[in-house]
């Protein structure tokens, strides 16, 4: 089988990089660069590192959307990705547009545009064919997408957490 740069595995993220460039400034300051990079400079490498992994290493991926030997895995990969990029959306559109519900200052919905990126990219890589037969993309790219969700969400959590601190602050103070 030979490598089709139209079945790169990449072009599976370019609805994400465009949502990310036209929505990332309208989410909630808590979102924003000076709140976002308040986190140990390993975290902050570790993520970059790993994000840096999660887009490069579809470029030497391909998807089959006419294999009926992977028909289910297909079938399952694609519902991932695009039940999983609508859940992602959804919980932007909750930290945008509805920044004070309850579940928009909840542990769980301030943290959901960090965590349900791994719905997307589990569709990503259940799409995904080792085009070069190496035996080691595949695992490595899970492994990358694996750190990446835990380094990511750990990040929020500490963005959160960071928050509340300065809340309290702010109340003793105030």
């Amino acid at each position: 089988m030979s490598f089709k740069i139209w079945s790169s595995c990449f072009w599976l993220f370019v609805p994400i990089l465009v949502w990310n460039a036209v929505f990332y400034k309208k989410l909630p300051e808590a979102y924003q660069k000076e709140d976002w990079d308040r986190i140990p400079k390993p975290l902050d490498m570790a993520e970059t590192i790993l994000r840096v992994l999660l887009f490069a290493i579809p470029l030497l991926l391909t998807f089959e959307t006419g294999n009926q030997l992977r028909l289910r895995t297909n079938v399952v990969g694609w519902s991932l990705y695009f039940g999983g990029m609508l859940v992602y959306f959804l919980a932007w559109l909750f930290e945008i547009y509805w920044p004070d519900t309850m579940w928009s200052k909840s542990r769980m919905g301030f943290m959901a545009p960090t965590y349900t990126s791994g719905l997307w990219l589990a569709g990503i890589l259940l799409l995904s064919n080792d085009t070069w037969h190496t035996g080691i993309l595949l695992p490595v790219y899970t492994a990358a997408i694996v750190g990446f969700e835990f380094v990511h969400t750990l990040h929020s959590f500490l963005v959160l957490a960071n928050l509340n601190k300065d809340m309290q602050v702010q109340g003793k103070n105030g």
